[in-house]
């Protein structure tokens, strides 16, 4: 009776692996045998019944499967010639697909970086107003050294004393001259001297300086005294010390502003950086470090009244050239650098400066990238041992810097050092000129990629002659409150800075061939050559783990189900 029973379910399909037999074709295990014999293959019964088996296992996990063409394998009308064409397709499709995968794959872990035109504009008032550097002509006063003597006695081989050398020396490397006299080093006590006495201080060169129509008067205490390749100079509006230089060259710099009597205020907060921006809204000079506009050309952001002090001056240390050399250059950076651009002013007019301001930031995606493949660095990821802000120009000053100290045992003037580092004469400058313009690859091996935040000004003068006319002088001098006689009003240059535009379209560093592209590429192959899609993986997944675990359950209900068997040999 019981027998009569499982035949009867076995027809109906009731049992629960009869519903998973592919096309009707039955399985080997709806009849079980009570006794097992060895075929002609030389397998057992039961050895066929497990291959059989997992055969129609794997048939009833592709077969549902939404994978395109994976019901031509299968069928019993299928001519054998047929399937083998079709698979021999099939697999031409799947091979050309992972040629395709591999290729996106490596364009993606090789793709570079593009700058891009941004929609958005970023607001001028976002970006600080530049840096300016100014340099004087007026190096050597002849109240404090008479250079013009000094460079006679040397032509005609003179005695000179161990000051006077020092100081010959001095001028070779800061002016446009060249002497027979070459010290190996120069010292520092010479270098304080000339801050101190020897060239324009400060006050002496800034008569006047206006911060959008405002009155400065106490400007110098916001400068920084700085030394550049033309020699003893003066910043406007840079960071402040801590944040612009290390602690291992803040005490020169600190004992030079000293000196030259100027940055007594520069030891204040910042309320900007290069990657975050201003994190306050005021616009009072005051408080803002370092300085920002809003682009109104009407009120101009800087004006000054510079004075060359024409009644103490000495034409040797710049051959008769008169007048001023003026870097612009981002808060962030020194002019110290030999990439800086500089521009002449013009002494004795009116020189107007408009500026372009250029922006490049870089996509926070890329933040993960390797530098190398990136081009740039983030502003936590190099840090330098003079500056506390990178910079690409900070980073080749800093790696002259070390170059020449270790090829030469001296640095130039105007490159960061510290107090105990000697400083480069006239006779060594020979070796640190081999040295920077050797192909020694050096420049490599210091690495000074630019930073992945930048902030460039480019510039656009005129020039507008000065009236000397002594009514129109005195009414100048009344207006802007300038204590100097009428005659030496005469000799003033005047300078105003603006920026032109009031939005900058950024350019923004971002990847060719981000994730999501690739995603995209990579789904879109398998989508075109095989059909597949987020779901048909889901469902390879659903079918093999199921299956799996049905077809587990299954085998062990047909262990308890079949009777003993009896080998036979």
């Amino acid at each position: 009776m019981h027998r009569a029973r499982w035949l009867i379910d076995l027809q109906v399909g009731s049992l629960p692996y009869i519903n998973y037999t592919l096309g009707g074709i039955p399985s080997s295990k709806e009849f079980p045998k009570s006794k097992e014999s060895i075929g002609p293959t030389g397998k057992t019964d039961n050895q066929l019944k497990t291959q059989n088996f997992n055969v129609e296992r794997l048939k009833r996990t592709l077969v549902p499967a939404s994978l395109d063409n994976s019901d031509s394998f299968d069928g019993p009308d299928i001519p054998r010639t047929e399937r083998f064409l079709w698979m021999s397709l099939v697999w031409l499709i799947y091979s050309l697909t992972v040629v395709t995968i591999i290729n996106l794959v490596y364009e993606w872990l090789t793709s570079k970086a593009r700058f891009t035109i941004q929609s958005r504009p970023v607001n001028v008032y976002e970006i600080p107003f530049p840096a300016l550097t100014f340099c004087s002509t007026n190096q050597f006063r002849p109240s404090a050294v008479n250079l013009t003597l000094l460079h006679r006695k040397a032509l005609m081989r003179q005695a000179l004393s161990p000051e006077e050398i020092s100081l010959l020396d001095l001028s070779n490397n800061v002016c446009f001259s060249d002497t027979n006299v070459e010290e190996s080093f120069i010292d520092d006590k010479v270098i304080n001297y000339m801050i101190q006495k020897v060239s324009q201080k400060c006050t002496d060169v800034f008569k006047g300086v206006w911060w959008r129509d405002e009155f400065i008067g106490n400007a110098c205490d916001y400068m920084q005294t700085v030394f550049t390749p033309y020699g003893l100079c003066f910043t406007f509006n840079p960071l402040p010390m801590t944040s612009l230089y290390s602690k291992h060259a803040i005490p020169l710099i600190k004992k030079q502003q000293e000196l030259g009597n100027s940055g007594r205020l520069l030891d204040r907060n910042t309320s900007w950086t290069l990657e975050k921006g201003y994190d306050t809204q005021s616009f009072n000079w005051a408080e803002m470090v370092p300085l920002r506009t809003v682009g109104d050309e009407r009120r101009q952001p800087l004006g000054a009244a510079i004075s060359l002090d024409l009644h103490d001056y000495d034409d040797t240390c710049y051959a008769g050239f008169r007048g001023y050399h003026l870097s612009v250059h981002s808060p962030t950076e020194t002019a110290s650098s030999p990439i800086h651009s500089w521009y002449p002013i013009v002494h004795g007019a009116l020189n107007q400066l408009k500026l372009k301001v250029h922006l490049k930031q870089t996509s926070e995606s890329m933040r993960s990238w390797p530098v190398k493949k990136r081009g740039c660095y983030f502003d936590n990821e190099r840090h330098l041992y003079y500056f506390s802000t990178y910079s690409e120009r900070n980073c080749v000053s800093e790696c002259l810097s070390n170059r020449s100290f270790t090829v030469c045992n001296c640095v130039p003037l105007h490159l960061p050092r510290t107090a105990e580092m000697a400083v480069c004469g006239s006779s060594t400058i020979g070796c640190v000129l081999d040295t920077f313009d050797s192909k020694g690859g050096f420049r490599a091996a210091c690495n000074c990629l630019p930073s992945c935040t930048e902030i460039r000004y480019e510039v656009f003068s005129n020039v507008i002659p000065l009236n000397t006319n002594k009514l129109i002088l005195k009414q100048f001098q009344q207006r802007l409150n300038i204590s100097l006689s009428v005659e030496r009003m005469a000799s003033l240059t005047g300078v105003h800075v603006s920026i032109s535009t009031k939005q900058v379209y950024p350019l923004t560093r971002a990847p060719v061939f981000p994730l999501n592209s690739f995603i995209g590429k990579v789904g879109g192959s398998l989508s075109l050559f095989m059909g597949f899609s987020v779901v048909s993986f889901l469902e390879i997944i659903f079918y093999f783990s199921s299956r799996f675990i049905a077809d587990q359950c299954h085998q062990d209900s047909d262990k308890l189900l079949a009777p003993q068997t009896e080998h036979h040999l």
